[in-house]
């Protein structure tokens, strides 16, 4: 498939192979072998494992079904994955305001002076919650006000928080679990509400690192075998 690809290429050792006349066979084999190799490895880090250099956990399906690997002639494995899925999984991107799409559209309600709000959801696991939260939603307390922390609003510094607790007003709901609920308007700070910029998370060189040492022994004892050297090596 067409993508960002992963290459061993030895081609390049045509002559000598013409003169001694090794068995591919044992190369490609393996060749086919460090290609799945690879692509699990790839898979993985895209299903969530943080390889070392990865600036982040990615978890995308998309991207992880997209990776495949096939053998190219006799001496060349080409490991491939969607191009666009790996950008939207790993690729930089600027920090952007939310409030306009957070107030656009049908989905914000007006105040009576006319300006724009919208109340947005805050979902919340059980094992981050402190003890009161818990008591207070298994006594069903309909306004719960903690003072135990300050949730950081969006912002590009994390220089900006809420007034509010962390798990003031929170609710219990069935589908989701617990969750808390913030206010955002045409009158809300203009540094809040914005998503953090994202450096490109460099997954592929980290692959790459992860099975480099393994995949070069493993050929390298293919091609001892294929010239009928590996006793003598050994």
């Amino acid at each position: 498939m067409a993508g960002v690809k992963i290459d061993f290429d030895l081609k390049d050792m045509d002559g000598l192979n013409r003169l001694l006349n090794p068995d591919y066979n044992k190369v490609g084999q393996m060749m086919d072998l460090a290609g799945g190799y690879t692509a699990n490895m790839w898979e993985a880090a895209a299903y969530g494992v943080k390889l070392p250099g990865m600036t982040r956990s990615v978890t995308s399906p998309q991207l992880a079904q997209s990776i495949e690997h096939h053998l190219r002639g006799e001496l060349e494995v080409v490991i491939a994955a969607d191009p666009g899925a790996l950008d939207k999984a790993t690729g930089s991107t600027p920090a952007r305001d939310m409030k306009p799409g957070l107030l656009g559209g049908s989905h914000a309600k007006r105040s009576a002076d006319g300006s724009r709000y919208n109340i947005i959801p805050f979902k919340h696991k059980f094992t981050s919650l402190s003890d009161e939260a818990i008591m207070a939603l298994a006594g069903n307390v309909k306004n719960f006000a903690s003072q135990l922390g300050q949730r950081s609003k969006i912002t590009p510094a994390g220089n900006y928080t809420w007034k509010t607790g962390i798990e003031s007003g929170i609710r219990l709901s069935m589908e989701s679990g617990p969750v808390t609920f913030r206010t955002v308007s045409d009158k809300s700070d203009p540094s809040s509400w914005w998503y953090p910029a994202r450096a490109e998370n460099p997954m592929v060189e980290a692959v790459w690192a992860a099975v480099k040492g393994d995949i070069e022994s493993w050929i390298f004892d293919a091609w001892l075998e294929a010239f009928g050297l590996a006793h003598n090596a050994r």
